[in-house]
């Protein structure tokens, strides 16, 4: 008879089949979305810096920022990081389960993209970040000017950054792709655009270097709300259409 195999060794498994105990992996996943968020954040604030062409380079650079850090920073799932609480809420609910993990990752965004924004501020002066992050500016497209329409319309795109999250295969260029679309529509609507905690920390940081300034406070709860009736419909269109 021909001899066994030999035993797997734990290298030879992929990462997601490795054990290791639950609390390292829930810290890493809080590690990874806070270094990740400090990123976004800080890179945000100088990818939208005022000029002629503003609505067209912060929705790219905007882009090319979350392709780069979903490309380089990865989960112990194997998945890319995910840098906003609506897709944390909708991978979590779809799962059903990892409530720990799911929290874990919107700590880590919460207090990453709050250092990311605090790191700015200290890099920048304060009018000049006043400008990039002050909300909500007048929107490019007339039949969007309410803010009932914005609301529905970022719930909308919001759903379209979660569902790429929800497919089988998740791939980076589509996760930017569908970041910088749905930044280039809105053009930061009712906020900085479909992620609730990049819009609570802006008004943190213009709060505090100049409240004369902060136009957006009563939209915060808009936003709260968008994200989580954009993570309800990602959630309805998977179901009724597995991706």
């Amino acid at each position: 008879p021909s001899p066994p195999p030999p035993p797997l060794m734990a290298e030879d498994l992929p990462s997601s089949a490795r054990s290791s105990p639950p609390e390292n992996r829930i810290a890493r996943e809080c590690i990874t979305e806070l270094f990740a968020s400090l990123l976004l954040s800080f890179f945000i604030v100088y990818g939208s810096q005022p000029n002629s062409n503003q609505h067209i380079s912060s929705s790219f650079m905007e882009g090319l920022i979350v392709f780069t850090l979903t490309s380089l920073f990865t989960h112990s799932d194997d998945s890319p990081v995910q840098l906003n609480p609506a897709v944390s809420i909708s991978v979590s609910a779809k799962n059903l389960g990892g409530i720990l993990t799911c929290l874990a990752r919107l700590l880590g965004q919460f207090i990453g993209s709050l250092l990311g924004f605090l790191l700015a501020f200290a890099l920048t002066s304060p009018s000049l970040l006043s400008d990039s992050l002050n909300f909500p500016p007048p929107s490019p497209f007339d039949r969007f000017s309410t803010r009932t329409q914005m609301f529905f319309l970022e719930s909308i795109f919001t759903s379209v950054i979660c569902l790429p999250y929800l497919s089988h295969s998740v791939h980076p260029h589509l996760i930017a792709s569908t970041r910088t679309f749905a930044s280039f529509f809105l053009f930061k609507g009712i906020g900085i655009s479909c992620n609730f905690f990049l819009q609570l920390n802006s008004c943190i940081i213009i709060l505090i270097s100049s409240p004369s300034t902060l136009t957006g406070l009563p939209f915060i709860f808009l936003s709260l709300f968008s994200s989580l009736l954009g993570s309800l419909i990602s959630l309805l269109v998977s179901h009724l259409f597995p991706l």
